[in-house]
């Protein structure tokens, strides 16, 4: 029978089976009928709760990160910009490792600000918001979720997250990041995109 492709699109006279074995002849995929490298990332199907991608930004060397400031200043170090893979996703927010140092009586806050393209940033959540003086040099440890759809309209664009401190309480000097003699390990501020 002769094969004739119709002008809306259909074929006719093509059975199935008729075709050698290495051509498609049902609607199944499997990962033996796809070439390596055929399925690309933009084609993938993220389910809710899986990482998407992760960024972060390390401070280590022996430059310390301090402020005398009882109002949230920027410490410079920033995540992006960058732009979401997906509308709506979650991210979920950290600061590890590092060490802070309050000294006697001063206890201190780190912040989470975000920006939209060239947009301002404002404050969406804070870390560390009781520096017990008692136990200096500790390492950091906190995190928090942030969902860019539900702040401020965000609909589309690049977004940046900033890492900002502050010093309460003792009129002192609170350290967000303090070398001490060679054995201070990095900071670590990162962002972790999932799906919502």
């Amino acid at each position: 029978m002769p094969i004739t492709i119709n002008g809306d699109g259909t074929i006719t006279g093509l059975n199935n089976g008729s075709l050698s074995a290495n051509v498609l002849t049902d609607s199944t995929v499997t990962t033996a009928k796809l070439a390596n490298g055929a399925a690309t990332q933009a084609k993938r199907t993220y389910a809710a709760g899986e990482i998407i991608q992760v960024l972060y930004s390390v401070h280590s060397g022996n430059s310390n990160i301090s402020t005398s400031s009882d109002a949230d200043v920027a410490t410079g170090i920033t995540i992006g910009p960058f732009t979401p893979k997906q509308a709506n996703s979650n991210f979920l927010i950290s600061l590890n490792g590092g060490a802070w140092d309050g000294g006697s009586g001063v206890q201190g806050i780190t912040a989470v600000y975000v920006s939209y393209g060239s947009g301002s940033p404002s404050s969406i959540g804070y870390f560390d918001s009781s520096f017990s003086a008692s136990y200096r040099f500790q390492p950091h440890s906190g995190q928090l979720v942030h969902n860019p759809q539900s702040s401020n309209g965000y609909s589309s664009g690049t977004i940046t997250y900033h890492l900002y401190h502050r010093e309460r309480g003792g009129g002192s000097t609170q350290y967000t990041y303090y070398f001490e003699g060679g054995v201070t390990g990095p900071m670590t501020f990162s962002a972790m995109e999932i799906a919502a």
